[in-house]
């Protein structure tokens, strides 16, 4: 004779292994989409500070007197948004450096390059 509710047991055994299958599933699942969504936002924000190296570049093949902040004061250098983010540029008067800091979301990224002045060449390029 079988007792009423002997195949309840097997079946919750059977749906909580399913519902732990799927937790981990959705959670790895979850997690490559973060992974990728951050990698792009790092790609974008590389990318919009090299963008601010080129326009630093050109502001001083146009004036190599450029610069855009002091060496006593905090730093503050020239923006510029594009529509993927932002950058920012950073000449302090007297150095032979230009820095440029790419913004895209929760990634940031700095680039810096040495250079020779009049008319400038880039000498040494650097992630910082």
């Amino acid at each position: 004779m079988r007792r009423r509710g002997s195949a309840l047991l097997p079946v919750i055994v059977i749906v909580s292994v399913l519902i732990s299958l799927a937790v981990i599933l959705t959670r790895r699942v979850y997690n490559s989409y973060m992974t990728e969504a951050l990698i792009g936002q790092r790609e974008r924000a590389f990318w919009l500070a090299e963008a601010g190296l080129e326009a630093g570049k050109a502001r001083l093949a146009a004036n190599p007197d450029w610069y855009t902040d002091l060496p006593s004061v905090p730093t503050v250098g020239a923006a510029g948004v594009l529509p993927t983010g932002s950058f920012l540029m950073v000449r302090i008067k007297g150095q032979d450096t230009l820095c440029a800091f790419g913004r895209s979301g929760k990634a940031k990224v700095g680039l810096q390059i040495t250079f020779v002045p009049a008319p400038p060449r880039t000498l040494t390029w650097s992630e910082i």
